[in-house]
């Protein structure tokens, strides 16, 4: 049992080269490239309505200054008075271009969580 004990700690210093150089946070290898990514799409196989290629290309012609953004906006936290009013402020003076006001979704936790405002927050 000593011999195991003593052991180890000489065991642990042997191999900590090999620890090492698994964490040694280098990177190799493609970074920005669909093969980095890990995504792969033939454009003669995946054809519209049914496949779209991803692309740095708005679809349809359209002009990259003419093309909608989509912003989503989301919480997830617990909904208790601070926490909406918080987010009222955030939405209050926003309008897209189209003069409406943004929209967002809410993801709300069981802890902590004060019901009687869930029901009036859609209001």
């Amino acid at each position: 049992m000593r011999l195991t004990t003593a052991f180890l700690p000489i065991a642990l210093f042997a191999l900590s080269p090999l620890f090492a150089s698994a964490q040694d946070g280098s990177i190799s290898g493609a970074m920005s490239s669909p093969q980095a990514a890990g995504y792969s799409c033939d454009p003669s196989k995946c054809k519209l309505p049914d496949c779209n290629c991803a692309s740095t290309n708005p679809p349809g012609g359209i002009k990259p200054s003419d093309t909608p953004q989509f912003i989503v906006f989301t919480a997830d936290d617990a909904i208790q008075s601070y926490t909406l009013d918080s987010v009222n402020q955030f939405l209050a003076n926003r309008k897209n271009p189209n003069g409406c006001t943004p929209k967002m979704t809410y993801f709300t936790s069981l802890n902590y969580t004060n019901y009687t405002l869930v029901t009036g927050v859609d209001d």
